[in-house]
């Protein structure tokens, strides 16, 4: 309960809640219940963060330390990352606008996935003293560089019929935000304060070019074969968590 009170506020969940029940009567039903969806899923993402990292955590302290760097890195967000994420995410508002949905709110809906690694970045800023929206570009420049995107909808794919599997899905999920979280901060910590976000990310990967070409080996073998597996995703696992060694 303290873990989903921390992420309903530092996401500003219920006022996106209330807007897009205000322009639900003229909207269908699938693409109203798709944005709501939409906000449950970061509420959940988020919650699940400050569960495992910040179980007994004083609530109206995380919410204070949280919420502003929440709607920085919103606002920010549409500029952090590579200009083919940016137009795959500017189509998805192009089509909900065409459904009806105010700009806004397809805009916000469109780049909202991508803030489920917020409570990831304000950790590191937090931690290394950074510009929060400097650590978001390390830690989307380190994701794009090593494949993480691909990654995790790899392992959000695999099956989760039974509460093992979700289990099995879900830990491993964690480990690889873990792994993003933990190199995107010892790039930052290694390259020094103030740091410029690609260079550190540049300089961090050039030390570990032996573990990082068996990485890319995996994933490279694991996207031939079209079918991941568990077992083929924990062992790309496995060695995304030796580049931080």
């Amino acid at each position: 309960v303290r873990a989903f009170r921390i992420a309903r506020e530092v996401t500003g969940a219920t006022q996106r809640w209330l807007e897009i029940e205000g322009h639900a009567a003229t909207l269908d039903h699938e693409t109203a219940w798709r944005l709501l969806d939409g906000v449950d899923e970061l509420v959940a993402g988020v919650a699940r963060w400050y569960l495992l990292h910040e179980p007994n955590a004083d609530i109206d302290a995380m919410i204070a330390a949280g919420s502003e760097a929440f709607v920085t890195l919103a606002d920010a967000m549409p500029r952090l990352r590579s200009e083919q994420w940016r137009e795959e995410h500017e189509a998805l508002v192009a089509e909900l606008v065409e459904s009806g949905v105010p700009e806004s709110v397809a805009r916000r809906h469109a780049y909202q996935p991508a803030l489920l690694h917020a409570a990831d970045i304000i950790a590191v800023a937090t931690s290394t003293g950074a510009d929060v929206v400097a650590v978001a570009r390390t830690f989307f420049d380190l994701g794009e560089r090593l494949g993480l995107e691909w990654l995790e909808q790899e392992v959000l794919a695999l099956p989760a019929a039974t509460r093992v599997q979700r289990w099995a899905q879900q830990a491993l999920l964690d480990d690889v935000l873990d792994a993003r979280r933990v190199l995107s901060q010892k790039a930052l910590e290694e390259a020094g304060p103030g740091a410029d976000p690609a260079a550190a990310v540049e300089a961090f990967l050039d030390e570990r070019e032996a573990p990082r070409r068996r990485l890319t080996t995996v994933a490279r073998a694991l996207r031939a074969e079209g079918d991941a597996g568990l077992a083929g995703l924990t062992l790309a696992v496995r060695h995304l968590r030796g580049l931080a060694g």
